[in-house]
């Protein structure tokens, strides 16, 4: 897991980071999308993982003088930014139909990981800054599993009653 340790500098890991999640999901979720496709929703989502870092470091800066949670709030914000450009990213690209609910949901989940990650990383620091980004990954990633098996579940119940 050396490779994973921001060794390549935190903008640069942050984008790898953001290019492994979108090609996992490019490769499992269900749509049926041409190669140039999925191929533009890795390297979009990479700079969104660039971006959702810039604007934590940014809000990071600010809240200095909060107080003692305002690394927490600083992770919820950034998280959320995250997860809420990436549904958008995800929708556009035609991946999956994420609506507004949907994407709240999923995006409230994302904060509540980041800081998770973060109070884990304070009491084992040994992990490393990608678990921050692996504790987002798991939480956008339930959401839409979650929603995608819902979803499923509605069209095979209308299917059976008509």
């Amino acid at each position: 897991m050396r490779w994973l340790r921001p060794s390549l500098g935190l903008f640069a890991s942050f984008a790898v980071y953001g290019a492994l999640h979108a090609t996992g999901l490019a490769l499992a979720l269900r749509a049926r999308l041409p190669l140039w496709r999925r191929g533009l929703f890795i390297v979009l989502a990479a700079g969104l993982s660039i971006m959702a870092l810039r604007v934590g470091l940014f809000v990071g800066g600010l809240s200095a003088t909060l107080g003692p949670g305002a690394p927490y709030a600083v992770f919820g914000f950034s998280a959320t930014v995250g997860a809420v450009t990436y549904g958008i990213l995800i929708r556009r690209v035609g991946i999956f139909e994420l609506t507004l609910r949907e994407l709240a949901l999923i995006s409230c989940g994302c904060a509540l990981a980041a800081d998770l990650a973060y109070i884990t990383l304070a009491h084992w620091p040994t992990l490393g800054r990608w678990w921050l980004a692996v504790f987002w990954w798991f939480a956008f990633s339930v959401g839409l599993w979650y929603f995608d098996r819902r979803r499923c579940a509605v069209i095979d119940s209308s299917r059976t009653v008509g």
